[in-house]
């Protein structure tokens, strides 16, 4: 079901999407089913010929509906609220919002105000209250500005530069993060099942508070594509905080195999660095593979395997997906270290 109101220059808009998540460890016999709701309330009205203000309200709603599995809340809090002016050059946008950049897909260097999971098929990720202003100057030029809510007495802040011509797609990124309560985020850019084994090591060696961000990106759209992200963090000195520096550099490519219906073929390589106060380190190196295989129209089959090089620890997670119209399903399990860990996923999407 779409709802839409059209009166004179102004449209009122409300769809939404609803998702049944379920997971089960056949080993334990336990597992979790929990049922999502986010409807979405879009109202835009037209200012002039070239120009728009749109207003978006949304709201998620999580029930566990059986859970042995953790002890995980279910929430319900507002997922998007903003307002946004827009023309052929301004994008304005103040509110509870999503910002999220750069070309990778799975290991994301550059994925610092979202928490966009590949293994997840609706794409949701919790916004930032902040405030965001792109200027695009022509086709090959556009300058981004944002403003991020902190616990500090004045907000966090940072800005884009977004430069397209025939040798690619180019990005330069900075952001000050004026956060003083510790926090930990050193694996905010790698999914949870990549074997990482962080677990030996202390959550204060990893936190950190204020921080100063700088980041580079590229991609290149050919025959075959290529792509970069660049992450290099600096971490203002305190007495509970162990590290000082972060360094995240990943490539990757994709290719599009002309076999069948065309087998996707997608990869990226990551190496981390984490440079310690005491000039101690830690650095590791992941690699991983997607392939994409066609099954008919609707149906396809994934098959995403990744490797930590320091262990030679290797995970799969095998994929089948359906898409028809508004509605999806995506059943996975997992290999790890040739061993299947005998259990499922298993996520009903529909959108209306």
């Amino acid at each position: 079901m779409f709802f839409n109101v059209n009166l004179f220059s102004q449209s009122l808009s409300f769809k939404g999407k609803i998702w049944l998540d379920g997971v089960y460890y056949e080993p334990s016999s336990k597992g979790k089913t929990n049922l999502n709701y986010v409807p979405e309330l879009i109202f835009s009205t037209k200012i002039n010929k070239n120009s728009y203000l749109d207003f978006k309200w949304s709201y998620r709603i999580r029930k566990d509906l059986h859970n042995n599995l953790d002890h995980y809340k279910s929430p319900r809090h507002r997922y998007r609220f903003w307002m946004r002016y827009i023309d052929n050059v301004i994008d304005f946008r103040l509110g509870l919002q999503k910002i999220a950049f750069g070309p990778g897909y799975i290991l994301r260097p550059l994925s610092w105000f979202d928490s966009i999971d590949f293994t997840d098929i609706t794409g949701f990720t919790e916004g930032v209250e902040a405030v965001r202003f792109i200027y695009t100057f022509s086709n090959e030029l556009s300058i981004w500005t944002w403003s991020i809510s902190s616990n500090s007495n004045l907000p966090s802040y940072g800005g884009r530069v977004e430069l397209s011509n025939q040798l690619g797609n180019w990005g330069i990124t900075y952001h000050r993060d004026l956060n003083k309560d510790i926090y930990n985020q050193i694996n905010f850019y790698l999914p949870e099942e990549l074997p990482l084994h962080l677990d030996e090591l202390s959550i204060d060696y990893f936190g950190f508070r204020e921080n100063y961000r700088f980041g580079f990106d590229y991609r290149y759209d050919g025959l075959i594509g290529f792509w970069t992200e660049n992450s290099f963090w600096f971490i203002d000195k305190y007495d509970d905080v162990g590290i000082k520096e972060i360094y995240l550099s990943m490539f990757g490519f994709d290719y599009t195999i002309p076999v069948i219906d065309g087998i996707y073929l997608m990869s990226e390589t990551m190496h981390t660095y984490v440079l310690a106060i005491d000039n101690s380190y830690f650095d590791m190196t992941n690699t991983v593979v997607n392939l994409d295989v066609p099954i008919d129209f609707l149906n396809k089959f994934s098959l995403v395997s990744a490797i930590n090089w320091n262990d030679e620890d290797i995970y799969h997670l095998l994929r089948f997906i359906t898409i028809y119209d508004d509605f999806s399903i995506d059943f996975n399990t997992q290999i790890t270290d040739g061993k299947w860990d005998r259990s499922f996923r298993i996520s009903f999407v529909y959108n209306y």
